[in-house]
């Protein structure tokens, strides 16, 4: 699947990339979906379409690309095996939700490549500029939701305009804050880490405040980290910001009385059950709050709710969620995520050295969106079946793609002299 890249094409790019983080926020609220699935699922399919209407000479399947799609139907055939074991040992699989899942990540996957080859075909200035456009508009966003603008929908608590809370917000604002931070000069990193500070604390919410403290520390040198945490302090002092709310849910305790603890430690109270009474093996993609034992802090949750329960299918983070469903090869590929996020880390501060222009905004673009998707996977998540999901897997894609070319373009250099060298007797 090949695409020839085109100037005035990269044009829609910069709209289209933001719609997709943002449509299946409103579609969740405005039509009380109980995920992001449906509007991620329409997005996806979308940027398919697109790629089969707008590339000139069509898309082309290539023996790589037959090559690819074979392994990931191989891999939901797998996931349905591991279902159909899982409904053998312990039964109460929902298979419906199960099939129809594969699907929806087989359309996520597909759309995922699209969109790695789109914006690995244009040009490191135009990919800058579709990521400032859309950290522009989200700080627009997020400073309109602190001035009291309505939302979308009033049935929501603390929402952001078009995202039902902060913490949905933050999953599509910490990459596109990395990457405007880690491209530009020292000066105006301090001025945009400060902006995201501020919306932190004016939202109270500790996911988008862990996210900006985090970009903070791995972009700024020590200096310049303490002169924004003097900044802090003094927005904290400013807005008069009740400290209790963070407080609370930084103790990680079952005798916490705060819901968000309390839903964050059911999902690894499960996580933890479920890969124990299953040997390892996992209850089954997508089957999380269907299959095994819901703990102790999931009675406790709905005893405070009028006995509704919390989060029941996500698990409150992406990471308890998949070590349930797929037991150690969860664990497995949770850690070979982290030994790639450890190496973007290792990039974005390394690219910090260089004077901006000559920063690699590709990988820095592209690594942007897999060390936040980390906040995702271990503080708050919203499942697979997300817009996050897809940029991560585009992103990986995009990432290992980069690095082919790397390779290829040394083997080209090598050859030659190789050629050229006198034979050793």
């Amino acid at each position: 699947m090949k695409y020839m890249a085109r100037s005035s094409s990269a044009q829609w790019l910069a709209p289209a990339f933001l719609l997709t983080s943002i449509i299946p926020s409103v579609i969740f609220m405005v039509f009380a979906t109980s995920s992001m699935s449906a509007g991620t699922t329409l997005c996806d399919c979308v940027w398919i379409a697109s790629a089969m209407c707008r590339n000139p000479g069509g898309i082309r399947w290539h023996r790589r690309e037959w090559q690819l799609l074979g392994g990931a139907l191989l891999i939901l055939t797998l996931l349905f095996v591991h279902g159909m074991l899982v409904d053998l040992w312990f039964g109460s699989v929902n298979f419906g939700r199960l099939s129809g899942s594969c699907v929806v990540l087989l359309i996520m996957a597909l759309s995922a490549y699209v969109i790695a080859l789109r914006l690995l075909a244009v040009a490191p200035k135009s990919l800058a500029s579709i990521a400032h456009f859309a950290f522009a508009i989200l700080s627009i966003i997020g400073f309109s939701a602190v001035a009291g603008l309505p939302s979308v929908s009033a049935a929501y608590e603390k929402p952001v305009i078009v995202f039902s809370e902060p913490s949905h917000f933050s999953f599509v604002y910490l990459p596109i804050l990395i990457y405007t931070v880690a491209t530009t000069t020292r000066g105006r990193q301090l001025l945009y880490l400060g902006s995201g500070l501020f919306l932190a604390v004016a939202m109270q919410n500790l996911t988008v405040l862990i996210g900006v403290l985090g970009a903070s520390c791995l972009i700024l040198r020590r200096a310049q980290l303490l002169l924004l945490l003097a900044v802090l302090v003094v927005a904290v002092t400013y807005l008069a910001v009740d400290l209790s709310y963070y407080a609370d849910r930084l103790v990680l305790s079952g005798d916490s009385d705060n819901l968000s603890t309390l839903v964050y430690l059911q999902g690894w109270e499960r996580a933890w059950l479920n890969i124990s009474e299953t040997s390892g093996l996992g209850i089954g993609f997508q089957q999380f709050g269907f299959v095994g034992s819901l703990g102790t802090v999931v009675e406790k949750i709905a005893r405070m709710n009028s006995g509704v329960s919390l989060n029941l299918y996500d698990g409150g983070s992406t990471g308890s969620k998949l070590i349930a469903e797929l037991g150690v090869l969860g664990v497995v590929l949770i850690l070979m995520y982290m030994s790639v996020v450890v190496r973007g880390v290792k990039l974005l501060r390394r690219e910090q050295r260089l004077p901006v222009a000559r920063r690699d905004v590709r990988r820095i673009f592209f690594y942007s969106f897999i060390v936040a998707y980390a906040s995702e996977l271990l503080i708050r998540g919203t499942g697979y079946l997300s817009p996050s999901c897809t940029m991560l897997m585009a992103s990986l894609i995009a990432v290992h793609k980069l690095g082919f070319a790397d390779r290829r373009t040394a083997a080209l250099a090598i050859s030659p002299s190789l050629v050229s060298s006198p034979a050793q007797t």
